[in-house]
């Protein structure tokens, strides 16, 4: 955490906003990648302390702990706390979804390539709308193959 924001909530006692807010950004960004997720109702939640429950795509429940030092599993069913745990913390919670769930990583990996897929053909529509236009025009002008040229995009032509 930034050392001025740290800084900030020591003084007004912000950290349990932030770790709430946080975490329902957690809940939201992870929520099409996983089978369940959600704030504990159960565990106690506080200015240092933030528990959410996972279920991923294979079924495998676990208890993650919110704090300044990051996500990190304290337990396998949902609300179970092991208080001497030894599981490392990571920074946001997407590593550690990588780390234990394949079905997360694939499902991520799929929706980052259809978004991605999706902003190309949206960058390329214009200029597939411009051929056309040309090549209608060029058409009804009886000069197709010469404009058609004209179209040409990484070294292939629109047809």
């Amino acid at each position: 955490m930034d050392a001025e924001v740290a800084s900030c909530c020591d003084q007004c006692d912000c950290n349990e906003k932030l770790l709430s807010v946080q975490a329902e950004y957690a809940v939201k960004e992870i929520a099409f990648a996983v089978e369940n997720v959600e704030i504990s109702r159960v565990l106690t939640v506080n200015q240092k302390i933030v528990y959410l429950n996972v279920k991923t795509k294979e079924g495998q429940c676990y208890c993650l702990e919110l704090t300044v030092a990051g996500f990190r599993i304290v337990g396998w069913t949902f609300d179970e706390v092991i208080e001497k745990v030894d599981s490392p913390y990571f920074e946001t919670i997407y590593p550690l979804l990588d780390s234990v769930s394949p079905g997360y990583r694939l499902t991520f990996g799929e929706t980052l390539a259809g978004k991605l897929a999706k902003l190309q053909r949206a960058e390329q529509l214009p200029e597939i709308t411009d051929c056309l236009d040309i090549k209608t025009l060029s058409m009804n002008a009886g000069s197709w193959e010469e404009d058609a040229a004209t179209c040409s995009h990484n070294g292939s032509e629109h047809s």
